[in-house]
């Protein structure tokens, strides 16, 4: 709408000024119009692409970029087979997930996580790994075992995107049925990229789901924070998060609109760099939240996030504490059933490395009094973490939103063109019937 009506004012002006309607004392006043009409259709522009970009990559089946990364042709016809790398030697993970961090956001689960791969533990996975590279894999493959039932009506990859419909607590209780032993899907997935440890915050519903298939790991419960300071703790975060989950949408929505060619970047990316964005998805790490990530993975990553992650955000597997009673309660839920010897309730402004060395029965020369580390950033970690592969990466993106900007305004100038013919044709027929 924003550009129509400024293409409508650009032309009007244009027209008017033809035919004499304004002076030389008004050109001042013209060209100003016409700057204003010029940046509301970039705007609008802008913002067309953006959406078409984000549309397409709702709907984009998964398959499809895999063309740019896959050698073997058997990964391409199974693109949800996640970290299919480990599948011939899943009796090393025989024991399943060793350390379960119990947690709502903002109390120190990204420092946990990382604290547990500084103590060898490589494949402790973050809420973000684990929804990225095993939830929306398993289930969409899921879906797509299931999609001729009334209860999984949709297609594939359509199934984990319809955020409004709840549908991950669909998987949930899909999942449920299936008997808990280690041929559950959940736990063939865990086991298949080798996950040692697994924070929970954003996914705190699939707690017990783990750990009812996991019943011998540890649990770490991050309950140092009064409601009152984390409650402040998740207002002041919640803005930032929402300003940055929409400025990497819009920043990144080239990559939907100009597929192909995205996937073209993605493959010589790929090659340019050794493989390392099939080595993330064969063998699940390294994590997101990691530093030194590849540009490869961080372009891949951006194809895939607003389907693979963000979608899931309101599925309806996340806890989301509203009073006090709500947070005291969610931490009162897992005391009584997990056993004293594998429970410690983690305090990461006291607890040492010493204090969870001790704790998972680890020992090495990082068991140390050193407090777990507190400079992962909240926003973009990524991106901050790994600034040497974020510069190429966003270079990438300028010429694609310029090729968006073109095709975008070339798409909206033909609908414009259409919709005058039709409204010319329905003004001369009106006048020869008069």
């Amino acid at each position: 709408s924003s550009w129509f009506s400024a293409h409508f004012l650009h032309i009007s002006f244009d027209v008017l000024a033809a035919n004499g309607a304004f002076t030389s004392s008004h050109t001042d006043m013209v060209s100003g119009c016409h700057l204003v009409c010029q940046v509301l259709k970039i705007l609008g522009t802008f913002c067309f692409g953006a959406w078409l970009g984000l549309a397409i990559g709702e709907s984009a089946p998964l398959g499809f970029l895999y063309e740019g990364i896959a050698d073997d042709p058997a990964e391409r016809a199974a693109p949800y087979d996640y970290c299919s790398a480990n599948k011939a030697d899943l009796s090393s993970n025989a024991t399943g997930v060793e350390v379960l961090i119990y947690a709502p956001v903002r109390v120190g689960t990204k420092q946990t996580t990382g604290a547990m791969r500084d103590l060898d533990f490589r494949n402790a996975f973050h809420s973000e790994d684990f929804v990225m590279l095993i939830w929306h894999r398993l289930a969409s493959g899921l879906q797509g075992k299931l999609q001729t039932t009334k209860e999984f009506p949709q297609r594939a990859h359509e199934f984990a995107l319809s955020v409004p419909h709840n549908n991950d607590l669909k998987v949930q209780d899909a999942l449920r049925q299936f008997p808990k032993d280690e041929n559950h899907p959940l736990q063939q997935a865990l086991k298949s990229c080798k996950v040692r440890a697994l924070a929970f915050d954003g996914i705190e519903e699939l707690f017990w789901d783990v750990y009812a298939l996991n019943p011998n790991a540890k649990v770490i419960s991050l309950s140092w924070r009064p409601f009152e300071k984390w409650e402040k703790s998740w207002n002041e975060f919640k803005p930032a998060s929402t300003f940055w989950i929409m400025f990497s949408l819009i920043y990144t929505s080239p990559q939907q609109t100009l597929g192909p060619l995205a996937t073209l970047i993605l493959y010589t990316l790929e090659r340019m760099g050794g493989g390392q964005t099939r080595k993330w998805l064969l063998t699940g790490h390294p994590g997101m939240t990691e530093p030194h990530t590849p540009p490869s993975v961080m372009w891949f990553s951006y194809m895939t996030w607003h389907s693979w992650y963000t979608s899931h955000l309101d599925g309806g597997i996340r806890i989301l504490p509203k009073t006090k009673a709500d947070y005291d309660s969610f931490f009162e839920r897992i005391r009584p059933v997990v056993p004293k010897d594998k429970f410690m309730e983690f305090d990461i402004t006291k607890n040492t490395y010493r204090d969870l060395c001790n704790f998972i029965g680890h020992e090495s020369e990082k068991c140390s009094s050193d407090l777990l580390p507190n400079d992962i950033p909240s926003h973009m970690i990524m991106e901050r973490l790994s600034p040497w592969a974020t510069l190429p990466v966003w270079s990438l993106m300028l010429p694609l939103h310029y090729l968006q900007y073109k095709l975008t305004a070339y798409i909206l100038s033909w609908l414009y063109c259409c919709l005058c013919c039709r409204c010319c044709r329905r003004r001369e027929a009106k006048s020869k019937g008069d």
